[in-house]
């Protein structure tokens, strides 16, 4: 079994930063890392997401220029594992939109659905048979940067952050976007939205920029819960008493995988200010307690 990686920065001089096209398989058995080809583009707060048939896409993304300043890209390539140790292929087209600090989530449907990470409100979905992108039918009803998504049983995906404290639907089968009754507590970017549960995202950290200039790093967590009515379905936000439960230092950017057991381990990230330095603790995350 293998995990893969792709892109990200360095800084040159501790200063300018440089993003990379390099690219790089793990192997879990024997824990090591075997470079794989590189990207045709050097990309930073891209995307990549494993498609249903084992290839990888990857989309978007910063590269920067000689002073540091970032440029983002409407490009995407697509990574494909066989024959070891791969090859990367141009999508038939770049996306509509240049993309950096966007999500990119898996459809039920196998199909990739490409929202924020610009100043548009217009989404994107990814066709793997076609190698191509087309736009949604509706827009989003913000403009989002690093925000969250996930994807629920019902195959909607729910959509929050960035920049706004409010949410939002997907609904595959339309096309359309929808707005989630109530809001969270906080403005949160890269903050992480995690389903856990049927029908229960889980919403914590992340960091917002304040009146005065300051940026405030969020050590709070909320809940959405999805119910159903004579309607049809529906999304009450809930909001974990006292006013969000307290998750330990504040913290953006973390990474978080779900456990055999259900929980959730959250590691590392940015915090407890936004200077620094990068955090070295975890969190576990138990939905039963």
């Amino acid at each position: 079994m293998w995990r893969f990686s792709s892109g990200g920065e360095k800084l040159i001089g501790g200063e300018i930063p440089v993003a990379h096209a390099s690219a790089e398989l793990f192997a879990v058995a024997s824990t090591t890392f075997v470079a794989a080809p590189a990207m045709a583009t050097p990309r930073s707060a891209h995307t990549a997401t494993l498609l249903p048939d084992g290839r990888v896409l990857v989309t978007g993304g910063d590269a920067y220029d000689a002073s540091g300043r970032p440029t983002a890209t409407a490009t995407a390539e697509i990574y494909d594992p066989d024959p070891f140790p791969g090859t990367w292929r141009a999508t038939v087209g770049d996306m509509e939109i240049a993309r950096s600090g966007h999500q990119a989530t898996l459809l039920a449907d196998g199909r990739v659905l490409l929202t924020g990470g610009s100043t548009s409100r217009v989404a994107e979905i990814f066709d793997p048979v076609t190698n191509l992108f087309s736009r949604a039918k509706g827009r989003l009803g913000a403009t989002r940067w690093r925000h969250g998504a996930a994807l629920l049983p019902t195959g909607r995906v729910l959509i929050e952050g960035g920049g706004s404290q409010t949410g939002e639907l997907f609904e595959p089968a339309t096309g359309e976007f929808t707005d989630v009754p109530g809001g969270d507590t906080a403005s949160r970017y890269g903050g992480l939205a995690l389903h856990f549960e049927p029908g229960r995202v889980l919403v914590l950290g992340g960091y917002a920029f304040l009146p005065d200039g300051n940026i405030l790093l969020h050590n709070t967590m909320n809940q959405y819960q999805e119910n159903y009515g004579p309607s049809g379905a529906f999304f009450d936000v809930m909001v974990l008493p006292p006013n969000g439960v307290y998750i330990g230092s504040p913290r953006a950017y973390s990474a978080a995988s779900r456990l055999a057991d259900g929980r959730f381990l959250i590691t590392g990230g940015l915090g407890p200010t936004f200077e620094g330095p990068d955090l070295n603790s975890a969190l576990l995350f138990d939905s039963s307690e």
